[in-house]
């Protein structure tokens, strides 16, 4: 449920500017994930001209979001 949004020399991460470097951690699927990634056109194939992509499939240990959730288009 996480936002990001390119703003060329930084990222918005919910809301949030961050610069590099950055890590991204996901849950899912690895395989699945890193076809998702790495598809023509996808995310590396965009960015790896701009940015260094390092994928790693290794645990990781993601804290709970503590910030509000809106939800625009929930259905009642």
């Amino acid at each position: 449920m996480s936002d990001l949004a390119d703003a060329w020399n930084f990222i918005y991460i919910n809301g949030e500017r961050t610069t590099s470097p950055y890590t991204i951690k996901a849950i899912g699927d690895t395989n699945k994930l890193q076809s998702a990634l790495s598809i023509k056109g996808g995310y590396v194939d965009t960015y790896d001209n701009f940015y260094s992509i390092n994928i790693q499939t290794d645990s990781v240990n993601i804290s709970k979001y503590s910030g509000n959730i809106t939800l625009d288009y929930e259905k009642k």
